[in-house]
């Protein structure tokens, strides 16, 4: 599944208007804490987005757009200053339009991935991405952001519909974006594509721990267990339990890659045992896990 196209193709998203309006003055807003993904778009103005602490303030413009994938600490405030940003009042919007030239107008919105597909592409993507209006040489973006500012100073119903699917065309646009420029690696990136397995996947990648028997994945996707295998062979060159193996050591390198023990790592994909887990994934990776570590380490120097 090296070509990432069938990311957008199977990603299921729903997209709600959360809050429209005007901030003047010294402000700070935020939906971080809620366990929910967000969007927020510049209609008027400029602010600036403060991630974690070890990340620079990013300044945003009109017709830039923000998706905050996976929730996570974040400000957008008028302030560059962190420190400045923090202090800032939590003030309420002013309703559109509003006439205060130096002030910052959002749409604000919620994101839905509701598919357990959708929810493991969401896994492979960064927690953040930031569609830039100045670097859309085709337009298409500005064309889209400036119908919802038409639509927000509406006010009506209507027009939260129309801005909610405009959203979704905006995060596609993003995801599409970021892919063209980063090179995904995912644990399905070796595994032959099977449109009809690609729930089971899903749900091995999100819920490694589980035990997943030929038995087990049988039912997840509702076939017997003579039939499952019959079919999961017709579409893979490897059998069930090997399919589950690789993308477990898949998921451990991340997890060792994002500085888990090798303990963790293990326990984190599904293994008890320390010398299983070293031996499948020196088996996979041709590494033993510390060397696998070390490797990457000097990588990073």
């Amino acid at each position: 599944m090296k070509n990432n196209e069938w990311l957008l193709e199977n990603l299921q998203v729903k997209s709600t208007v959360f809050h429209i309006g005007k901030y003047c003055g010294s402000w700070q807003g935020s939906t971080a804490g809620q366990g929910k993904s967000s969007y927020h778009i510049v209609m008027e103005g400029d602010c600036w987005l403060h991630l974690g602490s070890e990340s620079p303030p990013a300044l945003l413009h009109t017709g830039d757009v923000v998706f905050i994938l996976r929730d996570c600490p974040f400000i957008l405030s008028a302030h560059r200053e962190r420190s400045a940003a923090q202090r800032a009042p939590v003030t309420k919007m002013h309703v559109l339009p509003h006439n205060d030239p130096t002030g910052t107008a959002l749409t604000c919105g919620f994101l839905t991935f509701h598919s357990v597909i959708s929810q493991m592409i969401l896994s492979f993507l960064p927690e953040v991405i930031i569609l830039k209006n100045q670097d859309d040489h085709s337009g298409s973006i500005k064309k889209i952001t400036d119908v919802i500012h038409q639509e927000a100073q509406r006010g009506v119903l209507s027009s939260e519909r129309v801005i909610s699917s405009l959203a979704e065309i905006l995060l596609f646009i993003g995801i599409r974006q970021y892919l063209q420029q980063t090179t995904l690696d995912t644990p399905l990136n070796n595994i032959k594509m099977a449109p009809e397995f690609l729930n089971l996947f899903a749900e091995i990648i999100l819920f490694p721990t589980k035990d997943w028997s030929v038995v087990n994945m049988a039912a997840a996707v509702g076939m017997s267990r003579s039939w499952f295998i019959q079919r999961f062979n017709t579409v893979s060159a490897i059998p069930p339990a090997e399919m589950v193996c690789q993308l477990r050591i898949s998921l451990a390198r991340q997890q060792i890659e994002n500085g888990k023990s090798l303990q963790q790592a293990a326990e984190l994909v599904g293994y008890q045992s320390q010398a299983a887990f070293n031996r499948a994934f020196q088996r996979v990776t041709g590494l033993t896990p510390g060397r696998y570590r070390q490797q990457y380490l000097r990588s990073e120097d």
